[in-house]
């Protein structure tokens, strides 16, 4: 009997918390009605000797700066939310690292703009390729 009044008294909270608190779709680390931005690209890495290799992206969105941990060679993607998306407002630096060391860096890349597909504004890094550096 206790357990069927606990039961009861849990879906009830449930239902009041979805009544009650609105319905925010997390974007990114922004709380927004949606997103409405992709920006993609690729990472590629030369191999590390003793060290995991990750690429660290500095990400600028007017005057914010986000940094985002992606894998090497590997194909990564950002979902953001902008009230008026525009190309030029968004602008990287890569970061090549082994282990927790720096190896090599790509400054001040801005994406192209793809195409807007739906709601969303796709933007386009291309290959960030730290074996050629």
């Amino acid at each position: 009997m206790a357990f069927l009044k606990a039961l009861t008294v849990f879906l009830l909270c449930i239902s009041i918390f979805k009544v009650v608190v609105p319905y925010y779709k997390t974007c990114g680390v922004q709380s927004k009605p949606s997103c409405n931005v992709l920006l993609r690209g690729t990472a590629k890495c030369p191999s590390c000797e003793y060290y995991t290799g990750s690429v660290k992206i500095g990400l600028e969105e007017g005057t914010m700066l986000e940094h985002i941990d992606v894998k090497c060679n590997d194909n990564f993607h950002v979902e953001k939310h902008l009230e008026d998306p525009h190309p030029e407002v968004y602008k990287a630096n890569f970061s090549f690292y082994c282990g927790s060391q720096p190896m090599k860096s790509v400054y001040d890349k801005n994406p192209l703009f793809l195409n807007k597909t739906g709601e969303f504004y796709v933007y386009e890094f291309g290959i960030i390729d730290f074996t050629k550096l």
